[in-house]
């Protein structure tokens, strides 16, 4: 996940690469997950242990995270997976709800402001559109005092335009900043992948065994013939 930075097209990560992987490997995080499963935490539980222990996580060449993990069955590797997705979810949106909670009320405070400045601007709007009435009636109306209403009222328009103009400003880049394509939550990058073919046991492994033990009990049969062979000759 990512937040929109305050320069255009920038973004910040919500959390390092580097970091996710400490977090996820953190016995607190990793307790969380499974009891987010209905397992329990303890050591001593052949489920947790076989899901803890080969728990792998690390920063892949394209600088997403990589996880991956064995279970007893498909099922229950895949759901080890998409609960670690959600308890790292789940702490990213705590990280990330404070800021994007400060631009919200930022958005809101600059909308009342703008309410304020266009009311005063359109009262300013007023006051000089009937100064200059005054002046096309009558020129000797127009008092000293009349003019420097009008230069005050003036001065004071560009002000409060000014004003707005910064937070309209503001405005936008804030909601350029939370704009989805800038400011978005961690997901998952694809689905979940298990494993057509079982980790372990490996038949490949158990055959390559199976062959070794083979040939080293003909050999030490071989051996074993070849002695009694001689014993008997002797």
């Amino acid at each position: 996940g990512q937040l929109g930075g305050g320069q255009l097209g920038g973004a910040d990560l919500v959390e390092p690469p580097s970091r996710v992987v400490d977090r996820v490997t953190q016995k607190s995080f990793k307790d969380d997950t499974l009891k987010r499963m209905d397992v329990s935490p303890d050591e001593s539980n052949p489920k947790a242990s076989l899901l803890l222990n080969s728990l792998k996580v690390k920063v892949e060449k394209s600088g997403l995270v990589g996880v991956r993990v064995r279970g007893a069955t498909p099922d229950e590797a895949a759901r080890f997976a998409n609960a670690l997705i959600v308890e790292l979810i789940s702490a990213h949106t705590k990280i990330a709800e404070p800021t994007l909670q400060h631009w919200h009320d930022e958005i809101e405070k600059i909308d009342m402001e703008l309410i304020r400045l266009n009311s005063e601007i359109e009262g300013l709007n007023s006051e000089i559109e009937g100064l200059n009435n005054l002046l096309a009636r009558s020129a000797r109306e127009f008092s000293a005092a009349s003019l420097f209403q009008a230069i005050r009222a003036s001065n004071a328009l560009l002000a409060r335009k000014t004003e707005s103009h910064k937070f309209l400003e503001r405005k936008r880049t804030l909601q350029e900043q939370i704009n989805p394509e800038r400011t978005f939550p961690t997901s998952s990058f694809g689905q979940i992948e298990v494993s057509a073919q079982p980790v372990f046991p490996k038949k490949s492994i158990f055959a390559a065994s199976g062959l070794v033990i083979g040939l080293l009990m003909a050999v030490l049969l071989s051996l074993s013939r070849s002695h009694v062979l001689v014993y008997r000759k002797g």
